[in-house]
């Protein structure tokens, strides 16, 4: 009776489900090996810097940007910013309209901003594009095994 029932199980059975198994683990295999190669493939600076660029356009600036003189409300200068009536409100600038019914506005540093300009041994506010040398440092493979740091953009200003 055991031998009739091997025997059926014999001429009824399928190598097909054991090929769709082994098919199936090779599948998951192949990609994770594809993921995990992909994941450690490193990025050239030409190939992170429009990439990183347009991501931090997207978003906030990182650094207290103003400009002083005659300015006109447009996408990169926008006077009437929080940052500019934070820095009206310390007392670091001015900022006055330019005409009546015009949208520009006259910005100008107050004695307190010329003193803190004075403090930053560059003697100039900084610039979003002092920003670059920085962000393609931590973009680039230079900065791979860097954890934790704190890199500070600021002219000298924390050390006077």
């Amino acid at each position: 009776m055991f031998e009739q029932e091997l025997e059926l199980e014999k001429r009824n059975s399928s190598i097909i489900p054991l090929l769709l198994i082994v098919t199936l683990i090779v599948a998951i295999a192949g990609i994770s090996l594809y993921f995990v190669l992909e994941s450690r493939k490193v990025l050239t600076t030409a190939e992170v810097s429009p990439v990183l660029l347009a991501s931090i356009e997207g978003q906030t600036p990182v650094t207290l940007h103003f400009a002083t003189g005659a300015l006109k409300s447009e996408v990169d200068q926008k006077p009437q910013d929080p940052h500019y009536k934070l820095l009206a409100k310390t007392g670091v600038i001015v900022t006055k309209p330019k005409a009546k019914g015009s949208s520009s506005l006259i910005v100008d540093l107050t004695p307190a901003g010329e003193k803190l300009t004075k403090r930053i041994p560059q003697r100039r506010i900084g610039a979003e594009s002092d920003l670059d040398g920085a962000i393609l440092l931590l973009a680039s493979s230079a900065s791979r095994y860097m954890t934790g740091s704190v890199v500070t953009v600021d002219g000298g200003f924390l050390l006077t």
